[in-house]
């Protein structure tokens, strides 16, 4: 079985009977360690990336013939999602915005619709932070915008998804108009300013990184 880096051989060792998922997740891991991450995987010409319940992941390594990895540096992938994330989250203030005048008309569909896509927006977005962070290893805590640790801002963008849920499930349309404009626009657009911050940090541990 042939195993390849990034279009690279390598001789690695393993046993042949140790299931795919198993293993491949310990070449990932090891990959880590190295400071570099994993984003395709392709075992026999096929692509199982973040197909986790792929047949090919049952199979043993004896029972395949290639696996090809291919990485990119965190730090990099981070530095390329933040503009990405700041596009969307202006997407979503447009949404936030809409919603919120139709549920002061009364238009409850339309604005139902639209906190359906806030919510699925904000799931997104909560998820692509948490990535940023593992990618830049940053501690949350101890990095401060607006006289606050990041951390607070991320557990608060949270909370907003519970809140507008609640306050949905209450169908007090009105509370929910409130929330949107007074609660959740500020906290989404204070995450504007963190991704630049973010972005900031990033590049300086890119350079630093580059220079060791």
């Amino acid at each position: 079985m042939k195993i390849s880096v990034d279009n690279q051989l390598r001789q690695i060792n393993l046993d042949p009977s140790i299931q795919l998922r198993v293993g491949i997740k310990e070449l990932v891991d090891s990959l880590t360690e190295s400071r570099r991450r994993v984003v395709r995987i392709v075992v026999d010409d096929v692509e199982i990336t973040g197909k986790f319940d792929h047949e090919k992941y049952d199979l043993s390594f004896s029972d395949v013939e290639k696996i090809e990895l291919f990485t990119a540096d965190p730090f990099v992938l981070a530095l390329d999602s933040i503009p990405m994330l700041q596009d969307f989250i202006m997407k979503m203030k447009l949404e936030i915005g809409s919603a919120t005048e139709w549920y002061r008309f009364g238009r409850v569909d339309e604005a139902s619709n639209s906190m359906a896509r806030i919510a699925d927006g904000l799931t997104l977005i909560t998820h692509t932070i948490e990535r940023l962070r593992s990618l830049l290893e940053l501690d949350f805590s101890c990095l401060i915008f607006n006289e606050k640790p990041i951390l607070d801002h991320y557990s608060k963008l949270a909370e907003m998804i519970e809140e507008l849920i609640g306050a949905q499930n209450e169908t007090d349309w009105i509370l929910v108009a409130d929330l949107l404009e007074y609660e959740l626009l500020p906290v989404i657009e204070d995450w504007d300013g963190i991704l630049g911050l973010l972005s900031q940090k990033g590049s300086e541990l890119l350079n630093v990184a580059a220079i060791a």
